[in-house]
């Protein structure tokens, strides 16, 4: 993956997931935005540092939205956090279920959350050519590596 980074290409099972729950097609649209642009971002700036700071991305609400939508975009956050900063739980050190297929690459988790949605994904990042590249982002069971506990009431 390169410093080009479109993620609106490689999300599409989030896509429909997200037009599945959400009644408000808007909805829909602004969280899949968030959540696209918010892994872009951070594989930039990996490539560029070779790290991410460790935060929580929210989704603010614009003043114009509707009261409908004043409780949906209130509800969704993306976690950005490197793999090495991270003291517990080390997801990708786990055994039996939660057995880590992924190689023991540096990268970064991003864990998305809202009230009807909880996904997470992990970058793996390797060095080449004293280059830092990011790879093809990996989906990973959220029962079984989840690094962010739920922050918002289930719909």
């Amino acid at each position: 993956m390169r410093s080009n980074v479109d993620m609106s290409k490689n999300l599409d099972s989030l896509k429909t997931e997200l037009y599945g729950k959400y009644e408000n097609e808007n909805s829909s649209n602004k969280i899949f935005a968030f959540v696209s642009e918010t892994m872009e971002n951070a594989i930039k700036t990996w490539h560029q540092k070779s790290t991410v700071e460790p935060r929580v991305h929210f989704l603010l609400v614009d003043k114009t939205d509707t009261e409908n939508m004043l409780r949906i975009l209130s509800e969704a956050a993306c976690l950005l956090a490197p793999n090495g900063l991270i003291s517990y739980p080390q997801v990708w050190k786990g055994q039996g279920s939660r057995k880590w297929e992924h190689g023991q690459n540096d990268g970064f988790f991003i864990p998305f959350v809202s009230h009807l949605v909880r996904k997470i994904w992990f970058v793996p990042s390797t060095s080449e050519k004293g280059q830092t590249l990011c790879r093809d982002h990996v989906l990973l069971g959220i029962s079984v590596h989840e690094i962010l506990p739920r922050l918002f009431t289930q719909g």
